[in-house]
């Protein structure tokens, strides 16, 4: 069982939980670091916060600002009301106002999990959405992902309908994007894939529901 800590006022507090532990902060800029696996809750300020082994940080209030840091091995629950960066060994994200899930393992690729609000995903030592697939879920997310010069496929689950999604930088023959229960056939004869460019391919889903704009993408790199 883990440690609890509970920070009340608005003031300037720096805490480190050895091990397993939870720690809930008001709206003071705080400095918290759990080393084990933790749960983290802040209010409105500008807190530096750690998590080492995994769990949530949970941030109230839409002036916060937060900028996080978590280890290398792990799931993380990042929900932020306000705004946040942050940064591991899968790159960097940028949030606002949105939820996103990651999930790092020894000798596996991170994954990246956009379930609402704004993201920005950029992989660790280049421009990518990790180094592994970033999975973009959940009716209201608005998310940016970027692609680069290593091996990554963007993979778009068909259990979960919704949201404007934008990929930059998507290197043809490299880069792959995978529309899970939807062939390139299928949605050429459902004209859900529109306005084909040299470098731009608009995809509306699900009844226009579902929005995908991908900036330097060829038709051949949509994969079923």
């Amino acid at each position: 069982m883990g440690t609890t800590v509970s920070i009340p006022g608005s003031g300037r507090v720096d805490v480190t939980v050895y091990g397993n532990g939870t720690v809930m902060a008001g709206n003071g800029t705080d400095n918290i670091n759990i080393t084990g696996l933790g749960q983290i809750v802040v209010g409105s300020g500008s807190d530096t916060l750690t998590l080492g082994q995994g769990g949530s940080i949970t941030q109230y209030g839409v002036t916060g600002h937060d900028t996080i840091q978590i280890g290398n091995t792990g799931t993380y629950t990042i929900n932020e009301q306000g705004s946040a960066t942050v940064s591991g060994a899968f790159g960097q994200a940028t949030i606002s106002g949105g939820t996103v899930q990651i999930v790092e393992a020894p000798g596996q690729a991170p994954m990246e999990i956009v379930t609402a609000g704004h993201v920005t995903v950029i992989g660790a030592g280049s421009t990518a959405a990790g180094s592994g697939s970033t999975h973009t879920q959940g009716g209201s997310g608005h998310d940016t992902l970027t692609g680069s010069g290593s091996h990554n496929p963007f993979d778009f689950l068909k259990q979960e309908k919704g949201g404007q999604h934008v990929i930059h930088n998507f290197v043809s023959g490299v880069n792959h994007l995978v529309v899970e229960g939807h062939t390139l056939n299928y949605m050429l004869a459902k004209n859900e894939i529109i306005n084909m460019h040299a470098d731009q391919t608009m995809i509306h889903m699900d009844g226009g529901k579902t929005t995908i704009a991908l900036h330097g993408v060829n038709i051949s790199d949509i994969k079923h």
